[in-house]
C-alpha cells in the first residue's frame, strides 16, 4: 500500500543520504519540498543534502525557510551558523551561534551545548566579547574559577590591545579577585596595573559549586556592565569611525603627501612638526585623556593639516566637550570623504539636535540613515530608495511635517547611535521587505517615523510569523490591534495591505494602498505617494479617483509627461463606462497641463485628435471642426486631421471648404515627397461622393503626380462621362485630351469622342 507521494519521497531521500548520493538526495527533498513547502523536516533535509554535496549558498537558503517556520529549532540554528562559516561569512556565522547559545541556554540540560557554541563563535571570532561575557557567567555559576579567571583575561587583552586601558584595569583587578593565584593573569595585570597584586581575594568557599550569590562574585554585578558600556560605545557608528580616523592619521606620517593648507615656512620643517604632533595626537587620544586629545588635535590643525580624518576627530572631540558650533564646523570639513559620511552625518545630526535646530539635524541624519540603509539592497532598488529618501529629506526641509521631527529625530539617533546597527538595519530590511513585497520598497525611516520605533519591529514580526503559518486571520485582528494603538504608522497599514492580498481581498487592499498614497501626499512626500497609488490601480485599474489623485500628484511633483499619461488612461476608463463627458472633461485637463512640457505640441495633436473623436461620436460636428483646424494649425502635415476636416465639411455641406483643406493635404506631400500618399483614403472620400468632379478631379491629379497612370486614367474616364451628363462640354474636352496625352491602350476611341465633341 502506497504512504503518499511525500513520504515517497522523504524515503527516497532517506535512502539516498543512506548511501551518500547527495544529487539523488537533493532530488527526492526537493520533490517533497514541493509537496509541503512548509515542513520543516523536508526542508531541514534538502538544506543537509545541499550542505554534503558542498552547495552552500542552497543549504544556506533552505534552512532559513526552515528556520523561519521554526524559530525555536535550535538544530537549524547550528547549522546555519556552520553554513555559514563554510560560506566565509563570519559575522553572520557568529550571530547564528550565539543565538543557538541562547537558545541551549534557556534550557539546564543544554548548557553544556552552549558553551559549545559560544566556543564556535570564539573560533571565528577570538575578540567577540559577548560571547566571552557568557563563558565567565557560565563558569562561575558552576564554580570553576580558574577558567572564569581566564576569560577575564582573555577580555582585558581584548580591550588593552583597544587602547582602553581603564576598562582592561577594572576586569584584571576583577579577574584576581577571582584566582589570585592565576599566574598569567598577575602578569598581564602588573603589565599595565601595578597594584593589582594587591587585589583581595575572594572570601572561603565562595566558588564552591551550588554556593550562596551573597558572597560569590558575579561578573553582572561589576564586569559585565562595564564590558557591554564599553562595546556599546566601541561599536557605536560614531566610535567605529573615530578609530578608523585615528588609524588613517597615524597612517598619514609614512604618506609622501597631506592636505595641508596655505602655511608660511620651509614645507620640511613644517611636515615634521606635523609628523611629531600627529603622533602625540594619536598618543594621547590612545590613553583615553579626551582634554588633552583635543589640544593636541587642535595643535595639528593650527600646524595646517586638514585632512577629513583629523576634521572628524577633532570634530567629534569639540561635540564631547559640547563646543558644537566648532564640533559642526569641523564635521562639514569631514564630510568630503566617503568614509566620513555616515559617522559625520550623524554626529552632525547630535549636535544640530543638541543646540535644538531639528529641520537641520533630520537631514542630517536621514543622510545617515539613507546610508545606511542602501546598503541592505542591491541592483535597481538603491536607485528607487534613494529616491524615497530625497523626496522624504525635501518633505521635511520645507515644513511638510514639522510637529513630530523632534521625536522623529531622536527615533533615528537611538536606531544608528548603539552598537550593533548594522545588523538592526539588516533585521529591519528583512521585515520591511516583507511588509512591502508587493509595493514600493519602504525605507527604515518609515519604520523609525513616529509613533513608530525600533521596537515596532517586534509588533511586524509577530503578525509576519502568522501569515507565514497562515494564520491570517489572526494576523487581520493583530493589525487591527495595533492600528487602534498607531493609527498613523503607515508600515503596519501596509502590512494590513499584505494580509488582505493574501485573503484575496483585491478591492480592499486597493483601497488600503489608496489611504496610504493620501497620507503621503498630505505629508509632501509626492514619490512615495505616486507609487502607492500606482500599487492600487495594479489591483484596480479602472479606478478613476484614484488615478485622478496619481495625476494629481504626479503633476505637483513636475512629472507631466507621466501625468499627462494617466490623464488618457483615466478618459479611457471614463469612455469604457460610457462617461463621454467625463472623458472629454479629462482631455480638456490634460490639454491644459500640457503648457507646462516641452513636448507640448507633440501631446496636444494626441489630446485633440482624441476629443475629435469623441465629437465625431457625439456628432458634434461644428465643434469637431474647430479641433481639427487646431490640429492643422499645430501640425499642417497631420494627414488625419486634414481628412477628417474634409469629410466633416462634406458633412455640414461646405464642398468648396472640404476642396480647400484636402488642397492642403496633397500640397503638403507633394512637398515632403518621402511621405505615402493617401490614396486609401481618398478613395473611400470618391465611394462617399462618386459624383463630386472636384473631388474626382484632384485624386487624378494625385495618382498623376504619384505616375500611376492607369488609376488617374480611371478617375478621368468618370470625371468626363460626368462633365458630359452635365453638359459642361468645354470642360469635357479638356479632361478627354487629358487622356490622350496619357495615350491609354484604347486611345482612338478618345480621339473619337474628341471629334464628336468638335475638339
Amino acid at each position: 500500500m502506497s504512504r503518499g507521494p511525500f513520504s515517497d519521497a522523504m524515503r527516497a531521500g532517506a535512502d539516498a543520504t543512506w548511501d551518500s548520493d547527495w544529487e539523488s538526495a537533493i532530488a527526492a527533498y526537493r520533490r517533497a519540498v514541493r509537496l509541503s513547502p512548509q515542513d520543516t523536516d523536508a526542508l531541514s533535509a534538502l538544506g543537509l543534502a545541499y550542505y554534503n554535496a558542498g552547495q552552500f549558498a542552497a543549504a544556506l537558503e533552505t534552512y532559513r525557510q526552515a528556520s523561519a517556520l521554526a524559530p525555536e529549532n535550535v538544530v537549524l540554528l547550528e547549522r546555519i551558523a556552520d553554513t555559514h562559516g563554510q560560506l566565509g561569512q563570519r559575522d553572520a556565522a557568529i550571530e547564528a551561534h550565539m543565538s543557538a547559545a541562547e537558545l541551549h541556554a534557556r534550557n539546564p540540560q543544554t548548557l553544556a551545548r552552549a558553551v559549545e557554541q559560544w566556543q564556535a563563535a570564539l573560533k571565528v571570532d577570538p575578540n567577540h566579547v559577548q560571547a566571552r561575557v557568557q563563558l565567565l557567567q557560565y563558569y562561575q555559576r558552576i564554580g570553576k574559577a580558574h577558567q572564569a579567571a581566564t576569560e577575564c583575561l582573555h577580555l582585558a587583552r581584548i580591550y588593552q590591545g583597544r587602547g582602553e586601558t581603564r576598562r582592561a584595569t577594572e576586569i584584571y583587578r576583577y579577574a584576581l579577585r577571582l584566582a589570585p593565584d592565576h599566574p598569567e593573569l598577575q602578569r598581564s595585570a602588573q603589565s599595565i596595573d601595578p597594584e593589582a597584586r594587591t587585589a583581595s581575594a575572594p572570601a572561603e568557599g565562595a566558588f564552591a559549586k551550588g554556593g550562596g550569590s551573597a558572597v560569590q562574585p558575579r561578573a553582572s554585578d561589576f564586569v559585565q556592565a562595564a564590558i557591554i558600556e564599553a562595546e556599546d560605545e566601541r561599536n557605536s557608528l560614531i566610535e567605529s569611525t573615530r578609530r578608523h580616523a585615528l588609524a588613517a592619521l597615524a597612517a598619514s606620517v609614512f604618506e609622501d603627501t597631506l592636505e595641508l593648507a596655505p602655511v608660511a615656512g620651509d614645507p620640511q620643517v613644517i611636515r615634521s612638526k606635523i609628523d611629531a604632533l600627529i603622533g602625540q595626537a594619536v598618543d594621547v587620544q590612545t590613553r583615553g585623556n579626551p582634554e588633552q586629545a583635543l589640544a593636541a588635535f587642535a595643535a595639528v590643525y593650527e600646524a595646517g593639516l586638514r585632512s577629513p580624518a583629523l576634521c572628524f576627530s577633532l570634530g567629534v572631540l569639540y561635540q564631547e566637550q559640547g563646543r558644537l558650533d566648532e564640533a559642526i564646523a569641523m564635521l562639514e570639513q569631514a564630510l568630503g570623504a566617503s568614509e566620513y559620511e555616515l559617522g559625520g552625518h550623524l554626529a552632525l545630526g547630535c549636535c544640530h539636535q543638541a543646540k535644538g535646530d531639528i529641520a537641520r539635524a533630520v537631514q542630517h541624519l536621514l543622510a545617515a540613515l539613507k546610508g545606511i540603509d542602501l546598503t541592505t539592497v542591491e541592483g535597481g532598488r538603491v536607485e528607487q530608495l534613494s529616491l524615497l529618501y530625497d523626496n522624504l529629506v525635501h518633505s521635511y526641509s520645507v515644513g511638510g511635517q514639522p510637529d513630530h521631527a523632534p521625536e522623529f529625530a531622536a527615533s533615528m539617533v537611538q536606531f544608528i547611535s548603539k552598537s550593533g546597527w548594522q545588523e538592526r538595519a539588516t533585521h529591519a530590511r528583512r521585515r520591511l521587505d516583507e511588509v512591502a513585497q508587493d509595493g514600493p520598497p519602504m525605507t527604515l525611516a518609515d519604520l523609525l517615523a513616529p509613533p513608530g520605533t525600533e521596537e515596532t519591529l517586534a509588533l511586524l514580526e509577530l503578525i509576519q510569523s502568522h501569515i507565514a503559518r497562515d494564520l491570517l486571520y489572526t494576523a487581520l485582528e493583530e493589525c487591527y490591534i495595533v492600528i487602534g494603538r498607531m493609527p498613523t504608522y503607515l508600515p503596519i497599514h501596509r502590512q494590513l495591505a499584505q494580509v488582505l492580498l493574501r485573503m484575496g481581498k483585491r478591492e480592499e487592499v486597493s483601497a488600503k494602498l489608496a489611504a496610504v498614497g493620501d497620507t503621503y501626499h498630505v505629508r509632501g512626500q509626492l514619490y512615495q505617494a505616486a507609487e502607492m497609488y500606482r500599487s492600487a490601480l495594479t489591483l484596480m485599474p479602472v479606478d478613476t479617483a484614484v488615478r485622478s489623485k496619481l495625476i494629481d500628484v504626479l503633476t505637483d511633483g513636475g512629472h507631466v509627461d507621466d501625468a499627462l499619461e494617466h490623464c488618457m488612461l483615466l478618459a479611457e476608463n471614463h469612455y469604457g463606462l460610457a462617461q463621454l463627458d467625463l472623458a472629454c472633461a479629462t482631455y480638456e485637463r490634460a490639454l491644459r497641463l500640457t503648457a507646462k512640457t516641452d513636448s507640448d505640441r507633440r501631446w496636444q495633436v494626441r489630446i485633440l485628435h482624441e476629443i475629435g473623436d469623441l465629437d465625431l461620436q457625439r456628432v458634434d460636428w461644428r465643434h469637431a471642426v474647430d479641433v481639427y483646424q487646431r490640429i492643422r494649425d499645430l501640425a499642417p502635415e497631420d494627414e488625419r486631421a486634414r481628412l477628417a476636416l474634409v469629410d466633416l465639411h462634406y458633412r455640414l455641406g461646405r464642398p468648396d471648404q472640404a476642396m480647400v483643406e484636402l488642397d492642403g493635404l496633397l500640397a503638403s506631400h507633394r512637398q515632403n515627397k518621402g511621405a505615402g500618399h493617401p490614396f486609401a483614403a481618398l478613395e473611400e472620400l470618391v465611394q462617399k461622393h462618386e459624383d463630386d468632379m472636384p473631388l474626382r478631379m484632384r485624386v487624378a491629379q494625385a495618382y498623376l503626380d504619384a505616375g500611376q497612370t492607369q488609376q488617374a486614367l480611371a478617375h478621368l474616364d468618370r470625371l468626363g462621362d460626368l462633365l458630359l451628363d452635365s453638359g459642361r462640354y468645354d470642360d469635357a474636352r479638356v479632361t478627354v485630351r487629358a487622356i490622350v496625352a496619357l495615350n491609354p491602350p484604347n486611345v482612338a476611341e478618345y480621339r473619337q469622342l474628341l471629334e464628336q465633341l468638335g475638339q
